[in-house]
């Protein structure tokens, strides 16, 4: 994975059309869907020596934009104690902060100010679940009052949700 990092950061670490990194998406991510009982036993550990190794190997190409991978479950952010390995390799790691939330305007509000606390700038890189309340009519004026940059990863169609 080293070659694909740093080639990819140093064809684009200074490419002005790039705003950030996201050098792991959902690294803790059980896919018990997916694999279910065959998923590693030992993730959390795995995972969080990879994010570590992703850091570092774009630190060595020193992009231009910040780094960052999103926090997306788990218990309160603000109690990096309690975060599983991944979650504490990301809040150590990110330049920014980056988190998923799905759910309401009410869950948005509790996680937004559990990461206020961290006293990192903010990016909501997941959300938009339209049958938990969580929609762009209600979510993004929250986002804007609290300065929270964002962005949604699909193209919304219809009642799929995304493509």
């Amino acid at each position: 994975m080293q070659p694909y990092v740093t080639d990819l950061l140093k064809r684009y670490g200074q490419d002005k059309r790039v705003l950030i990194w996201d050098l792991f998406n959902e690294p803790d991510n059980p896919n018990s869907g997916s694999y279910g009982s065959r998923e590693l036993q030992n993730k959390d550990d795995a995972a969080a020596k990879l994010v570590r190794l992703a850091f570092e190997w774009a630190r060595q190409v020193d992009p231009e934009q910040p780094l960052t991978v999103g926090l997306w479950r788990g218990p309160a952010w603000n109690q990096t104690s309690e975060l599983n390995l991944v979650h504490q390799a990301a809040c150590e790691q990110s330049d920014v902060l980056s988190f998923h939330d799905y759910g309401d305007p009410t869950s948005i509000k509790s996680r937004l100010a559990q990461l206020k606390g961290l006293n990192r700038s903010l990016f909501c890189t997941e959300f938009m679940a339209r049958g938990k309340d969580s929609t762009f009519e209600v979510i993004l004026p929250i986002l804007k009052e609290e300065k929270v940059a964002a962005y949604c990863w699909g193209l919304v169609d219809g009642k799929s949700q995304t493509i």
